[in-house]
This record gives structure tokens, sequence and C-alpha cells, in this order.
């Protein structure tokens, strides 16, 4: 690889001198730009030094004539007083990222001077520990950076010899052959058992210490080794072999070079001797208090002690001795010393005393000392064990190995991998991180040890890299290419078919052909964490990259299309990756991570408990929010309605936002919506914004959860809308919400779950701000909440929640004229729900209430509830959302929607059978303690009896006569296919990462339940439908009924054909607005134009993307019939249109509208046309996408069509004025 710094900086050079051929050598400088690739700021600087004072931008114009022809640059523009804009030819990136594939990774820089002399070698010095003592932490850095640099040297062409000057030598060995003499006198026969050599070395310099007599011998047995009387040289060596041994195994863990080589301060004992004899002969030694000291120029550091009082030598000498002896003999051209920073006084002595002497030119040598920090405790003292003592290296590294077992265990790795991949990834996992979490930091700093940090797969760890490799390589895999990537390399260079179009696929090629100028700057300055730094921002610019351009693209019929182009950048990606970790001594794996793991979310937990969980996903845009373990089941201790009364209140004034106004403003600013949604057990606020808007909205959200100031407006307000709300509620015609209240209080009667989700009447005025200020103290605690986000970068999330929930104190914490009005005799109720049973029934008189001119439809609605199981029982809960979809059912017009297919139980076995049933549905209702299975069928109030038999003998019927093949594989494949459908949707994503965290502290993905979902049997279901059977039934019925009838059988009968066809209509519509209203679609936004007519409604269409309409808002109406659904609505913009489908009075002629009973269409197929099981939803989306592709062969609009089809740029000019238009 080559790098383009450099190659830019020889071509500009080369244009300076052929435009100024006066100016002496000038220095290229180039900084990155947003408007080009570099940018060269010389124009400016280069306006003094030219005589004749040219205009900047003049001189820009002048170099830029005078480049020579090349194949780097695409072009280069002049922008502001003189900068030179430059942008890399596309093809030049091709063909370098081909080069990567066909010659992979090598840099060459060892004649970089270009002196020939590329043979001198480098010397490295690292690691040093000392024999008959255990390597501990404090070795850790010097091994790792050292072994690192290293090599990168070697990586980058230089002949690098690696040595360990460990100390072997001195008084340390008089004392410790002594003691092993007094101890094992057959020590020579016999092999000692001292194996544990840190405890024998305590038990000698305690001696030493403690008798005086030990301590004489000691120092005469020193005198003899160095004497090298034969039988202290075997004992001093059979210590020597121990210690060498466990040095052996650590660097075996830790990867460590073999090539290291062994340099004791034994090694340098005669060398030393010389150092003296000639540094005394010079004249460079000068004798202080006994010693021979060397004074450097440098007066502000101290003289090194070349020899001591007693006549021993010192460090200082065998430093002296040792630069010698690498200069002069092994002829080095730079030599890296590799200790702490404590040693820098030191070593500025030492390298002016060896440059005094002349022991090394600096013209000819590089000196380097490569110093470090500390290492760290957590409690960030210098990281010591618990007793206090210096912690173990192979006591360290063993700790490691354990934790990333456990790491690979919890992630079930085990279940994916064999016994040898999980020992391979355990070793890579434990030493990559050790390593890495110290090679990331600058080495200056000191920094903080800590294996959950180390282990963690978020952020700029050796997990997370490792993880970003196994990825790749498993994208590369499931491309099953039939030959080898090098292969299509080369045929795609020989082609010249390699091509990058798409801004990630340059962005990520642009950043890895930066690899050689990170490599040359830290072959420089040693500053190990820029590659770390380089190698994690790769990561994160591969998965941008990953997250828009397939690699592998789903066709028709399951084929898929492999995009040849973008797997040559996956594996450049990884090389450039592997490459990296390889020169910081990181060992990578095949597989660590299963393709199940792609889409992991991320959970964090803080230190006040409050859990932040993420997924970063779904473009520019992201949904936010707080789900937290509160709802109306915790209402025991309090007035009910609580939670309801909150829910109205939420995103008001709160202490930085002084109007519900100006948070609104906030969202608006970047596109984006906020709500609030209590249910029975959770309590959630979310917002949907675009990814600029983080910041603000999530200051906003902690506003609306922690600090709401509920003030006597607001209260009042949220009366009158729970007022409204509950009016609402008792006079729809269909009353589902409150027969979800009316089953829960039957079947939980009195507790948790049974207490009502609904504010009472009664309990509307009753209830106070202090109330909401008693509840929220106890509930909106940080334990019990989840941050969650869709869309957003973890790290930041959980920044801003440390920001926002933790550092700022709640209101009524911090607000003392609301905490010393707190109840703080109310017990926080965390009771488990009790399922009681029971039957809840009423009448209700509907003569009053009717939507438009036709009264409200007599009906009896029944439900009946049996007791299933938490969502936390998988192995019954799973079973059982099977046998939900299974039952199925729906309206009896229609078979539309998840839940409700024609081919489920209640329709086929009950609506198909029993036409005087309006409706049967099965819904289960799933909790963290409980469940409640449910069936809603509705029928005329006189067939109430029958409408019972024949839902209770259907449940029954299911445990005895079996369940199909076929409907059993159409249930679980219709379960796996909303499961994965509503997943798509951001708001439902975040919801179900909130509440899987919030309940069980962690996030199944997708996958988890669709395994379990195949494995659902037959047994199963009858089993937990048996199960069920056998607790007390729930029951709950209505009866809606017309009082001012004298007979409602009479008046049943006299009821026509069309006022049912009616009624039906009236209930289908009010269902599907309701949804609509409840879950917004993307692409356009309903209402009524009056709200007594349920027949006429409003939409509003946002123009869709990539179209002529893009930016447009279309106002348009739809008209239903008496009889919808069995006629089609009309459908007519208020908007004035031009396409050829869209009359110019605003008429929609589209296939799905045209009545399939009608034959005017004989260029439609029937089943182009109306149907029943159509949602006003369909009619839209279809509507939207007519837009994008008009059918001009049937035109509503023929001038339109004729334009289109003769004048496109006519025809796209006339439809973007009326797009325009729409928005004045």
């Amino acid at each position: 690889m080559i790098s383009i710094l450099k190659e830019l900086e020889r071509i500009f050079k080369n244009a300076f001198e052929k435009a100024f051929p006066t100016l002496p050598n000038v220095t290229v400088e180039f900084t990155r730009s947003d408007y080009a690739d570099f940018q060269c700021n010389n124009a400016l600087k280069l306006k003094k030094l030219l005589p004749d004072k040219k205009n900047p931008v003049e001189i820009a114009k002048m170099i830029i004539d005078s480049i020579e022809s090349n194949n780097i640059i695409e072009n280069t523009t002049v922008s502001g007083p003189g900068f030179i804009n430059i942008t890399i030819s596309p093809k030049f990136l091709c063909d370098k990222i081909l080069e990567i594939i066909l010659n992979d990774v090598h840099i060459n820089l060892s004649n970089s001077n270009g002196d020939g002399d590329d043979n001198r070698p480098i010397i490295v010095d690292y690691s040093s520990p000392n024999i008959a003592k255990e390597m501990h932490v404090g070795h850790l850095r010097s091994t790792i950076i050292g072994d690192s640099v290293a090599r990168l040297l070697e990586f980058v062409g230089h002949n690098v010899l690696r040595i360990n000057h460990i100390g072997d030598w001195g008084t340390q060995f008089g004392m410790l052959l002594t003691h092993l003499m007094d101890t094992y006198p057959d020590f020579q026969s016999k092999p000692p058992p001292i194996e544990d050599l840190q405890t024998f070395y305590k038990q000698s310099k305690k001696r030493f210490d403690d008798d005086e007599d030990f301590k004489k011998r000691s120092l005469e047995t020193t005198v003899q080794l160095q004497s090298k009387e034969p039988k202290l040289i075997d004992a001093w060596k059979m210590i020597c072999d121990i210690s060498r041994k466990e040095f052996a195994e650590i660097y075996q863990l830790l990867n460590i070079s073999k090539n290291l080589i062994e340099r004791g301060e034994s090694f340098y004992q005669e060398r030393m001797i010389d150092v003296v004899k000639d540094l005394e002969e010079r004249g460079f030694l000068v004798e202080e208090d006994g010693r021979k000291v060397f004074y450097p120029k440098n007066s502000k550091v101290p003289p090194l002690t070349i020899v001591k009082s007693d006549g021993g030598f010192t460090y200082d000498t065998s430093d002296m001795a040792a630069i010698r002896q690498r200069v002069q003999e092994e002829n080095a051209s730079r030599i890296i010393y590799t200790t702490d920073a404590g040693q820098a006084v030191h070593f500025k002595s030492f390298f002016d005393c060896a440059e005094i002497c002349g022991y090394y030119d600096p013209n000819k040598v590089r000196l380097d000392h490569l110093t470090f920090g500390v290492v760290l405790g957590e409690d960030r003292k210098r990281f010591k064990t618990r007793s206090g003592e210096t912690v173990k290296l192979k006591d360290l590294i063993n700790e490691g190995l354990e934790r990333s077992r456990q790491k690979l265990l919890e992630k079930e790795r085990d279940k994916v991998l064999t016994d040898e991949e999980m020992t391979i990834a355990q070793k890579a996992i434990a030493i990559g991180c050790i390593k890495y979490a110290d090679l990331s930091h600058d080495r200056n700093n000191d920094y903080i040890f800590s294996f959950d940090r180390m282990l963690d797969d978020k952020g700029n760890t050796a997990v997370y890299l490792l993880y970003t490799i196994t990825r790749i390589r498993s994208i590369i895999r499931n491309c099953n290419l039939n030959r080898s990537i090098n292969d299509i390399g080369q045929e795609l260079s020989k082609n010249s078919s390699f091509q990058l179009d798409h801004p990630r696929e340059i962005k990520l090629a642009k950043f890895i052909l930066n690899f050689p100028d990170i490599i040359i700057q830290i072959v420089d300055n040693l500053y190990l964490h820029l590659l770390c730094r380089f190698l994690f921002d790769l990561s994160v610019i591969f998965t941008e990259f990953y997250d828009q351009c397939y690699v592998i693209e789903k066709i028709d019929n399951n084929e898929t299309k492999i995009n040849l182009n973008r797997v040559i950048l996956c594996e450049a990606t990884v090389k450039i990756m592997e490459t990296g970790l390889k020169i910081l001594g990181i060992e990578t794996v095949e597989k660590m991570k299963t393709e199940k793991d792609e889409l992991e979310t991320k959970i964090t937990k803080l230190s006040n408990g409050l859990r932040v969980a993420s997924q970063n996903k779904f473009g520019q845009f992201c949904t936010i929010g707080t789900v937290i373990d509160s709802g109306s089941r915790y209402e025991r201790n309090h007035p009910n309605g609580i939670s309801h009364f909150i829910e109205k209140l939420a995103f008001n004034s709160t202490e930085d936002f002084d109007s519900k106004d100006s948070i609104m403003k906030i969202l608006e600013k970047y596109g984006g919506i906020c709500d609030c949604q209590g249910s029975r057990d959770t309590l959630i606020y979310a917002a949907s914004v675009h990814s600029k808007g983080l910041d603000s909205v999530m200051h906003l959200l902690s506003e609306a959860v922690l600090r709401p100031k509920f003030t006597d407006m607001e209260m009042e307000f949220a009366r009158r809308m729970i007022q409204f709300e509950l009016q609402d509620l008792d006079m729809r015609p269909d009353p589902e919400p409150i027969l979800h209240e009316m089953i829960h209080s039957a079947a939980y009667r009195g507790n948790t779950l049974g207490l009502n989700r609904l504010c009472s009447e009664e309990n509307i005025n009753i209830i106070q701000r202090n109330d909401l200020f008693d509840y929220i103290n106890l509930y909106h605690r940080p334990e019990r909440m989840v941050i969650a986000g869709v869309g957003v970068e973890h790290d930041r999330l959980v920044e801003l929640a440390e920001k926002f929930f933790v550092q700022r104190k709640p209101i009524w914490e911090s607000d003392t004229a609301i905490s010393t009005h707190l109840n703080r005799s109310i017990e926080l109720d965390d009771s488990i729900s009790q399922y009681t049973g029971g039957v809840n029934a009423v009448t209700k008189d509907l003569s009053d209430i009717s939507l438009g001119p036709t009264p409200m439809p007599e009906l009896a609605h029944f439900v009946i509830g049996l007791e299933s199981v938490s969502h936390q029982d998988l192995d019954n809960f799973v079973p059982i959302c099977v046998l939900n979809i299974l039952m199925g059912g729906g309206g009896s017009f229609s078979a539309g929607g998840p839940g409700k297919g024609m081919y489920t139980r209640l329709y086929t076995r009950v609506l198909n059978l029993y036409h005087w049933m309006f409706s049967a549905t099965a819904l289960n209702h799933s909790y963290q303690d409980s469940g409640l299975f449910c069936i809603h069928a509705s029928a005329h109030p006189k067939q109430l009896r029958e409408l019972v038999m024949v839902i209770l003998s259907e449940i029954v019927s299911l445990t005895n006569n079996g369940i199909s093949n076929d409907e059993l594989k159409r249930a679980k494949n219709q379960l796996k296919s909303m499961l994965l459908m509503n997943l798509e949707a951001r708001p439902v994503m975040f919801e179900d990462i909130g509440r899987q965290v919030l309940s069980s502290g962690q996030r199944r993905q997708p996958q988890f339940y669709i395994d379990r979902i195949d494995k659902v049997s037959e047994d199963d279901l009858i089993r937990v439908a048996r199960e069920m059977l056998k607790t007390r039934a729930s029951i709950t019925n209505r009866i809606h009924q017309n009082n001012n009838n004298q007979n409602n059988q009479q008046h049943h009968r006299q009821i026509s054909h069309s006022n049912n066809n009616r009624n039906k209509a009236i209930i289908i519509l009010n269902n599907q607005l309701r949804q609509l209203l409840k879950k917004p679609n993307d692409h356009f936004s309903v209402g009524l134009v009056d709200e007594s007519n349920i027949f006429l409604w409003e939409i509003m269409i946002v123009g869709p993307r990539d179209t002529l309409y893009e930016g447009g808002l279309f106002k348009a109406q739809l008209q239903f019939p008496s009889n919808f659904p069995d006629s089609p609505p009309k459908m007519r913009f208020l908007s004035e249109m031009w396409h050829p489908n869209i009359s110019k009075s605003g008429d929609v002629c589209i296939s799905i509208l045209h009545n399939p009973n009608l034959q005017t269409f004989g260029y439609e197929e029937n089943l182009q046309r109306w149907a029943p099981v159509y949602s006003v939803e369909t009619i839209v989306m279809s509507v939207i996408s007519m837009l994008s592709d008009p059918n001009v062969e049937s035109p509503a609009n023929v001038d339109a069509a004729i334009q289109m089809r003769n004048h496109p740029d006519e025809y796209a000019k006339q439809v973007r004025f009326f797009t325009q238009k729409t928005l004045e």
C-alpha cells in the first residue's frame, strides 16, 4: 500500500518547484476538508515568500496548473482565500482496494530516508522482569507496548532486535543462594522443591533483613558468584531456569513474540568492567562521596552513578554497557527503551552521557524513551489486590480467561461453537481485551484496569473489534462464493469492472486507504492508541456501509444476488482490521459471533440502577423514550386513576420548559412527535425525531418524566380530557376498551391487574397534584426505568442518560415545596397478581345515543377469560401465542388483518357457520406474573345464550378433537410473520426493547422466539388449553339495547338489510379510524370532515420520497358507502393534482376502488378490483404507489397522460408546480 499523503506531498512539491523555481524548499501542508478529500493551504504562506506579492487565489491556480499528470487526483478547485481542494480519483480508489485483495497489506518503510542502509537493526528493549520474582501488573505495559512496537516496525520492513534486559545478577542472588544452600545443602544431587520462587524469595529476604550473620554470608556469596565459583553458578542457573519457565508461560499466554532475546545483567558484566575503565581513562568520571559519577551536559538532571562506594556496579553502569554494545556490536540504527514515565529523568541523563562519551551519535542512531503511565485500580489508585499486594500477572491473565469464558457462555456461544472454537475465542477475547485496553489509551497517561469495561462489546474495545471481524467473515461466508475472493479480484481488475457508486462505499474505501498514513505517523511517534482509534473508526464506518449497502440482496423466487464489489470491500476491510490487530499482538478468530447477533441490543446499567438499551438502526430518524414499571396495577395504596392522570399530563410544563408549546417547538424543529401511553403494568414516554435532535429530546424526556410541574391549569385540563374520554368510550358502538377493563376486573377481582386502568367518574375531582407526586416518588425511580432507543448510537445515549437522568435530581427531591408535602407513609406495592375469576355484567341503554341518523346497533358483547401464563414462562407462553393465532377470528365482514385470517378456527368454525354472530376474536393478555386468554364475541342480545354455548363448545372441542397439521403450520407461520413485520416499525421495536429489558433485563431477538415457535407441537397446544380450562372462568357481558322500543324482538325483525349493513359499516369504520389514530402511518394522516359523519374522511398524504411529488402535502377525501366494505369508497383529491389517473376535478381512478361486479372496466381483472378485505390503509397506500407509477393506458386525465408520454420534462415541471402549491 502507498501513502496517499506522501504521494500528494511529492506531487505538490514538484508543482511548487515548477511554478516557483526560485523558492526554497517548502513544506507541503495538507488538511482534511468538508468540501473535498484533502486541502492544500500553502498558497496563503507562499504569498509572503514570493517577491511580486501575488494574490493567494492566483498562486493557487498557478500551483494547480503546474501539477504533473497523475492517477491519484480526480480534480482540484480553489475555494475561499486560496485553499486548493483535492478530490481523489474513483479509479485510483478502486485500484488500490483491489491491490489489498491481490497483494495483501504491505507497507515498506525500511529505506524511507533513502540512505540505502536498510539492514541496520532497530532494537526494542522491553519487559525486563527480575529473576526469582514473579511478573506482576507493573510488567504488563512494558511487555505489551514493547512487543507491539516491535511488531509495527517489522510490519513496515525493518530488521528488529527484541531485547529483554532482565535482572539476573546482583546482591539479591547472594541472598537467594545462601538461603538455598542453608535450606537444601544437597541441592546439587537432589533438586529442591522451589518452584514457588516468590515464597522462596520472601523467606530469604526476611532472613537478610533480620539476621546480620545471614546478611554477611550473603554478601560473601555475592562476591563468590561474581568470581564464577562453579557450585554457585550451577545454583544460579537453576534459579534462572525456574524463572525463565514462568516468564515463557506468561509470554505465551500474552502472545509475545518468541524472538524476544534475553540479555540480563550477567550478559554485561565483563562489558561493564570495560566501560568503567574506558570512562575513567577518558576522564568522564568524577569521584564524589566514594562514588564514581558521570555528569551530563544538562545540569537539571542528576549524574549517573557508574561505580558505587563499595565498588559495585549499578543499573547506570549496565545501561552504558548496553548502549555501547548495541551501537558498536549490533550496529543499531534506532534503540527504543520501553519503561514507565518514572524513569524519564534517568533516561535524560543516560542519553546525554552516552552522547558526550561518544557511545552513540544522534546523527546516526536515534534513541527513544517510550514512556508510559501506571495501571490503576477502579479506585483510581495503583492496581493492587484486596490485601494491598501487587497483582501477579499470571493471576490477572487467568481471571481474564475465566471472565471471557463467562462472557461467551452468557452470549450462548457454547451452543454455536465447538469446544475448540470456544477455547480459541476465550483466549482471543481475554488476551485481546487486556492488551487492547492498554494500547487504546495514550501511553503517557495512567489508565484504569477494569475487566467489565474491557469485556464490553460496545465502544472502543477489543471485543467489539473482534466481533466486527467475525461478523464480516460471516457475511462473506454467507455469500457461498464458488471461487476465492482473490480470483474474483483478479477478474474485476482484468475487466476494470470494479467500481464504487454508493456514498457509503466510497467513504469506506477512502478510510481504508488512510491506513498507511496512520502507520507512518505511529512509526515516528510510537503512539499505538492512534492505530486503535483508526480500527475502531473503521469498524463504525463499515457498520454504516453495511446498514445501507446490501452485500446479499434477495430477489424474486427466494433467490439471492451477490454484490461482488461490496464483497471486495468487506474483504479489504477485514484484511486491514486483521493486520492492525496483528500489529497490536491480538489474535483474531474466524467464528465468535453468529448471524443472530447482528441485531443485538446493547444494554448498559448506570450507577443509579437505570438501564439504557438501544439498537442502532433505521436511518436518519430515531425513536427514544422511557419505559417505566408503573401503571394501574400499582394503585392499591393510591386513588384509582393516578396513572390515567399522569398519562394525560405528560409533556406539559416542567422545570426547564414553561409550557407544552415550548416542548412542541423543540419537536417541530427536528420533525418529531411525542406520546405517553399508560397500561396496567407500564407507563411509556416516547418521541420519534430526527437523529440530530437526540440531545434536545433526551432533555425534554427527562423533564417530562422526572421534573413535571402539574400546574392547577394543567390538572383542570386533564380532568376535562378524562371526563370526555370516559363519555366517548361509553358511547362507542364497539366497547372494546371497556370490555378489557371489565374482564380484568372479573379475573383479578380487587387486586393488581384487576384495578381499573381508567380513572373512575368519582375520582376525577378527588385526585390532586400531591397525589400524583406521592405516586411518581415511589414508581418513577431509576431502578424501575429503562431508557430505550432505536436508531441511536448507544454510547451517546448512555452519556445523555447519565447527564439528564442521573446527574439531575427529580423535582420531588429538588423542590422543597413538593418534597415536604410528600406522604412518606405510603408504601410501594409490588404485590403478585392473584387470579380470582368471576362475572362482571352490565346492560347499557343506548336510546339517546346515535351516530348520525342511525341509532346505535343493539348488540350483546360476551367475553370469556381463562388464566394463562406470564410472558416469562416461555415453555407455555409461546404455545399460547400460537393458540391465540390459531383461534384468530375477527368480524363477520372480513378476514383481513393479523390474527383475523379466514382460515382461523373462530372464522371457519364459528363465523362461517353462525351468520347471526357479528364477531368472534381471540386475544391473549400477558404480564410479568400472570396472563389472561380471552375470546370476545358479539351478537344480537336475544342470541346471547346461544353465543355463549357456541364459544364454550369451540374452546372445549380444541382439547377433544385435536388440531390438524395444516392449521398448526399456518398458525405458526402467521405468528412468525406478524412478529417480523411488526418489528420493522421503529416505534414497535422501541417498545419491544423497553418492555423486554424492563421485565427480564435482556432483549431476546426475534430469532429466539421464531426457534421456539417452530418447536411448538399439537401436544403443546392441547396441553396449555387443558391447563387453562382447569382455571375458574372470568366472564364479562355488556348488552347494548334501545329501551325506546316497546318490543325489542319485534324491532329487530323490522330492521332492514340495508340498516344492518350500515351498522356494520359504522363499526368497521370506527375501528379502522381508531387504529389509524392510535398507530399513525408515516405516509398519511386521517380524520373526519364532520365528527357526526363517520362515512366522510379527510386524508392528508405526504408526497412520497424520490418522486415528483416529494415534499408536497396533498389533501383528499374518502366517501364511504353505507354498505362498506361490500362496496368500495370513492376518493377525491381536494388539492389540485396533475396525474394521468386523477381527473381534473380530483377523482381518483384506480383498480382497487372499482366494484368487481361492474363490467365497465374491461381492461382490469377482477383480482385487481375492490375486495371487502381491503382497509382504508390499503386504499391510501395503493394511491400513494399510483402517484409514482401512473397507468397511462387508462387515464382519467388525458392531457396529463399525453404530456407524460410525449413531453416528460414538461410533465415533471407541471407536477412540481402543483406540488409546490400544496405548501402555500
